[in-house]
């Protein structure tokens, strides 16, 4: 596996996990970043995103290990 692609999986993976830290930590950022409420503050978009997040940083950990 070449380096670069190590790379780019472990700063996906960081990204993620930082966006979930984001999230959980102030959850309305999205609303105020992107000045829209997509799921009418019910906080569904909220924990979809840090599901979906959860699973592509993990996916991009184990990604660069293997």
């Amino acid at each position: 596996m070449s380096r670069r692609l190590v790379v780019a999986e472990l700063f996906a993976a960081g990204i993620a996990n930082l966006i979930v830290a984001a999230t959980i930590a102030k959850p309305p950022w999205v609303e105020l970043v992107f000045r829209t409420d997509p799921d009418d503050h019910s906080g569904l978009f909220e924990i979809l995103l840090v599901g979906g997040l959860t699973a592509v940083g993990a996916g991009a950990s184990l990604a660069a290990r293997a």
